[in-house]
């Protein structure tokens, strides 16, 4: 199955932050089916795997409902901070990354939250920028020689200006 997703824009650059996520727009409280407030729940579905935080503090949880574009329901066993990471998790076969046309600076993709642009310490690709109009640059991960099973949580990308756009595809098994 192929799992297509909308442009993801670079909210903050010079922080990495997940291909596959979005952001609490509201710190939240343990409980059971929590209505959590997101920037934008358009990529989960019912039954989703989720991940929220990293470190220390992350939590996977199963997405019980998508209530509508800012908010779903999930079961928390901790606290989560206003703008904390909520992204996929689960297994995936493959990923397609592909940047928008127009963009002004490359995009870099990587493995972890922690990844490092400047030196590429925990980075993939980096794609370079292309004029409106120019077929836009991708990335896939079959053809790079990365065979799954991957997982939602392993991509992050970082830029250099904020509202530069990616494309994510994923293919599951």
């Amino acid at each position: 199955m192929i799992r297509t997703f909308k442009y993801v824009s670079l909210t903050s650059a010079g922080t990495p932050q997940p291909c596959f996520g979005t952001t609490l727009t509201a710190a939240v409280s343990p409980g059971s089916q929590v209505s959590v407030p997101v920037t934008d729940s358009s990529m989960f579905l019912k039954g989703d795997q989720v991940n929220f935080d990293v470190g220390a503090s992350e939590e996977r949880t199963v997405v019980a409902s998508v209530a509508d574009s800012t908010h779903i329901t999930v079961n928390l066993t901790l606290a989560h901070a206003n703008g904390t990471y909520v992204r996929l998790s689960g297994s995936i076969s493959a990923v397609y990354i592909q940047t928008l046309d127009g963009n002004t600076s490359a995009i870099v993709i990587g493995t972890k939250n922690t990844m490092v642009k400047a030196t590429g310490v925990s980075c993939i690709v980096k794609l370079q920028p292309v004029a409106s109009g120019v077929q836009p640059i991708d990335f896939n991960s079959t053809i790079a020689g990365f065979p799954g099973p991957l997982s939602f949580g392993e991509f992050w990308f970082d830029g250099t200006t904020n509202a530069d756009k990616i494309l994510p595809s994923v293919s599951i098994d």
